[in-house]
């Protein structure tokens, strides 16, 4: 039911819906106005707006039935009115506020289809029928009491009698800074402040009335919990406000985990946007606990994060870091704290099996600028980790910075670390040490493991080694000689070796697909070879078989495929030999070790030559290539494919 017009001209009007307050019009005493010209011209203000409304109200019960438009423009003309009176809904509680709010409920129950038009706010504008301008921000009744902090009851009566109210988007083009378009949630959201006591009870509402809002976007592309998360100005220091939000995030993120993940100018929005100071730990405990479970890769690039504190880096690795199997260092820029968090709390990280660790060099080694000695407590406990990585199939490890002091490097070897690790993890594939400037890394404790373990699972290492130019003939042959090895893909970076018994090596080797060593490519003998096409036949006793690796893939090798010189420029290389070792490999990558074997059929060869020619890295090369190839191939099985009756 609504308010008799009447009874609001008389004075005595009662709200016939029993939830809001009794309503009685009392005239203005002109004596009792508050001293000053501004409180005296702000209530003859708010009279005059009282007689402006009333005398609509007036117009409406006098107007002819027929004259539906004109109703409509003057009902229209009075809710907008009272949506301009921000003193309204700011203190409703008076008697002058509540006969007006009064009297914008009675003309919204006349004419329910207000309820749902747009209003422009009412400091841009006076007349709400005229035609709006491209720069005006038009909201709906519900949104502008929102931003207008009207009371609790007053937006619940509201969304009673409008439920769809909650579902309608404000429309605007030219928006001021402060006001984003979005569902009456988001602008909730982006009002909410804990100054405003009901702002967390108004926004649970809103959820209550309308749960799908919470994975709906605003026009900017952020979800509500964006919205709350980056307008948010608290007190970390007020235990009723901290709770207050952790109520709301807690039910947001509950209903849509996804949102935690969402990317808007990247990705893992909500956590970066509370990795700042603004924030309690605890609202972060909140959020990570509430993380999809089908997430189960972490990078530090997805976020926002320069400086986390230690209970930050604490909370990150003992509630999210234990559920991820993939987690990347390389673009994190945390220091000592993370990396001190991470190895405390690894023995948890029992599904980890990827990982890409950026250490800083100063937290193994120390740096004389901050610390009395080297951080020997930090190394200790990295050491310790390695061997709780058991699960491990992946390791990428680098250290980067700078130290005062070079020579104090030389005292922290972090190859026994790994050397723990490879001892202790039988299904690690990959291991990459890469950017340890002047720490020890000793090839000869990452490789003994290798070899000593026939359960290794080693597919690919690549180490830089230091100090550089070690001798490691003996135990790299040692590693290439083995086949039971899984060892696919190798490169070792600043060291030395004998060529001669490394190519042996490679004659025996099976399994072995890329290789990187220094000056791989350059020649050990002068001597006259062959033309690359001339087919030699295999013979032990040939007395130049090692003395290059083209050579050695010629003979023996047909499984390696991709061979890296390192530490050499091109004009250190004998071209001859470069485009042998090319050409050797590339059969070797389309099947030579396939076309050898005694069991491969003319249907075969028939097979490898498809394959061939429709390779689209030869294709965008000559012709000549697939040309070179094909008969490569056939060279290596004449007996298959030629008759052998003439």
């Amino acid at each position: 039911m609504g308010i008799n017009i009447s009874s609001s001209l008389s004075g005595n009007t009662r709200m016939s819906d029993g939830n809001s307050p009794d309503i009685h019009d009392e005239p203005v005493q002109k004596g009792v106005s508050p001293k000053g010209d501004k409180a005296e011209a702000k209530l003859e203000e708010a009279a005059t707006t009282r007689n402006k409304i009333f005398n609509i109200l007036d117009s409406l019960k006098n107007a002819d039935d027929d004259d539906d438009e004109k109703k409509m423009a003057m009902a229209r003309n009075g809710i907008f009115d009272i949506l301009k009176d921000q003193d309204v809904w700011q203190d409703s509680s008076g008697k002058e506020g509540q006969q007006k709010v009064a009297c914008f409920f009675e003309l919204l129950q006349k004419y329910p289809s207000l309820a749902e038009e747009l209003y422009p706010l009412g400091k841009f504008c006076n007349d709400p029928n005229r035609v709006h301008t491209s720069c005006e921000v038009m909201l709906r009744p519900l949104e502008q009491l929102i931003l207008l902090q009207a009371p609790l009851p007053w937006i619940k009566k509201f969304c009673t009698e409008h439920p769809r109210s909650v579902v309608q988007r404000g429309s605007s083009t030219g928006l001021p800074p402060h006001v984003n378009m979005g569902l009456p949630l988001h602008l909730a959201c982006e009002r909410y402040s804990w100054t405003t006591k009901y702002s967390h009870h108004l926004i649970l509402y809103l959820i209550s009335t309308f749960p799908e809002a919470i994975s709906i976007e605003a026009d900017d592309g952020y979800l509500p919990i964006h919205k709350l998360l980056l307008h948010y100005s608290g007190d970390n220091n007020d235990r009723e406000n901290i709770s207050h939000l952790q109520e709301i995030i807690e039910v947001l993120v509950r209903a849509h985990p996804e949102s935690i993940i969402k990317r808007v100018r990247f990705p893992w929005e909500a956590v970066s946007l509370v990795l700042c100071d603004r924030f309690d730990i605890r609202i972060l405990e909140c959020i990570l606990r509430h993380v999809p479970n089908n997430v189960r890769r972490f990078n530090f690039s997805d976020i926002r994060a320069w400086d986390m504190n230690p209970a930050q880096c604490q909370c990150i690795c003992q509630i999210l870091f234990p559920r991820m199997e993939s987690i990347d260092f390389s673009n994190s820029t945390n220091g000592e704290e993370l990396c001190r968090a991470f190895f405390e709390n690894v023995q948890n990280f029992a599904m980890l099996r990827n990982l890409d660790l950026r250490i800083p060099l100063h937290v193994v080694v120390g740096n004389m600028d901050t610390y009395a000695v080297g951080n020997m407590d930090t190394y200790a406990l990295i050491k310790e980790g390695f061997r709780h990585l058991t699960n491990l199939k992946s390791l990428i490890l680098s250290l980067y910075g700078e130290c005062a002091q070079w020579e104090r490097c030389q005292s922290f070897d972090m190859s026994e670390p790994l050397s723990l690790l490879l001892e202790g993890n039988n299904q690690l594939r990959t291991l990459i040490v890469k950017d340890c400037y002047r720490v020890i890394i000793q090839p000869d404790s990452i490789l003994q493991p290798i070899i000593d373990n026939p359960d290794s699972s080693i597919q690919t290492l690549d180490i830089r080694c230091f100090p550089r130019n070690a001798d490691i003939t003996e135990i790299l042959a040692r590693l290439i000689s083995v086949n039971k090895t899984n060892l696919e893909h190798l490169v070792l970076k600043h060291i030395t070796f004998e060529p001669q018994p490394i190519f042996e090596a490679l004659a025996r080797n099976t399994h072995l697909k890329s290789l990187g060593l220094p000056n791989i490519m350059v020649s050990s003998s002068s001597a006259n070879q062959e033309d690359t096409n001339d087919i030699v036949d295999d013979n032990d006793n040939d007395t130049g078989v090692f003395t290059s690796l083209s050579r050695t893939l010629q003979h023996y090798n047909a499984t390696l495929e991709h061979v890296n010189w390192i530490d050499a420029s091109f004009y250190d290389l004998e071209v001859l030999e470069y485009a042998r070792i090319r050409h050797y490999t590339l059969l070797n990558r389309f099947g030579r070790a396939r076309a050898r074997s005694e069991t491969c059929t003319c249907l075969d060869l028939i097979e490898m030559l498809d394959v061939v020619f429709r390779d689209d890295n030869l294709n965008r090369h000559k012709k000549m290539a697939i040309l070179s190839v094909s008969y490569g191939l056939l060279r290596e099985a004449p007996l298959r494919w030629c008759r052998t009756d003439r």
